[in-house]
């Protein structure tokens, strides 16, 4: 058995889950440009290398949602 890819990319609350803080804090990162977010249609997605940029751990730590 195989086990699950690990997202490349997150939601909003998702981000803000991963980050232990609110939506509105992430939208505020990513007004400021310290957030990079990419939009698919009308969502809105965070590379999770992102949220790993802005915590300064490496890229290839796992992460669980």
């Amino acid at each position: 058995m195989t086990e699950p890819l690990a997202p490349l990319a997150v939601s909003i609350t998702q981000a803000a889950q991963l980050l232990n803080t609110s939506r509105p804090l992430v939208y505020k990162l990513i007004e400021s440009g310290e957030l990079r977010c990419t939009r698919l249609g009308r969502s809105v997605r965070i590379p999770v290398a992102q949220i790993h940029a802005l915590l300064g751990i490496e890229a290839d730590t796992p992460v669980t949602v």
